[in-house]
């Protein structure tokens, strides 16, 4: 913004840099894990909150209406280019655990979590929860999404934990061609799920 390139970060020497919820915003993830990167100190941690693709009301959107868990076009970056930015993917574990190690990361810690955003406020100075059970339907809905949230996979969000490299392992546009040999090669060594 203002003729800023955000190459140009003055930010060094931090200990810990958090992304919460902002992972699935990200167009291109790599050139922030870059500048992450280069401002933490030797053994600085990166924690990361973000969408589960896994997560269970998206396997139950697929099976009953064959929704996408992707975000709808209308609302996508197809459309909208200004500065906000609606989610652009979401991952599962083991494509995020790639690509931070691949941006020189190393897993610490990962664990599933059911995110209540909304559900909790303030009444006479104390924190209380509302009960999201409206009608019949929500009450199926949210009894379901209780039984399946015992499958950690199948919760909604993922919260990681990550310590810097010494050194970056690798640079993923070194992986980039526009050879298909090349590309196919890529695909075939690499050890990505």
């Amino acid at each position: 913004k203002n003729g800023k390139n955000f190459e140009d970060w003055p930010i060094k020497n931090f200990d810990i840099v958090f992304l919460l919820d902002e992972f699935e915003h990200l167009v291109d993830p790599r050139h922030c894990l870059e500048q992450i990167h280069k401002s933490l100190n030797e053994d600085g941690l990166l924690i990361i909150t973000t969408d589960n693709i896994t997560n269970i009301r998206y396997i139950f959107n697929m099976l009953l209406s064959g929704a996408s868990p992707n975000i709808p076009l209308k609302n996508s970056s197809y459309f909208y280019i200004g500065d906000w930015r609606p989610h652009f993917r979401e991952y599962s574990f083991v494509e995020l655990k790639n690509i931070l190690c691949y941006c020189g990361f190393e897993l610490i810690e990962h664990n599933y979590f059911e995110r209540e955003q909304g559900q909790y406020y303030i009444e006479k100075d104390n924190i209380k929860k509302k009960l999201p059970i409206k009608n019949v339907r929500n009450f199926f809905s949210y009894s379901l999404v209780k039984l399946f949230n015992l499958f950690p996979q199948l919760r909604s969000h993922h919260f990681l934990v990550f310590k810097k490299f010494d050194k970056k392992l690798n640079n993923f546009e070194d992986l980039k061609s526009s050879d298909l040999n090349s590309w196919v090669k890529f695909r075939d060594d690499i050890n990505f799920k």
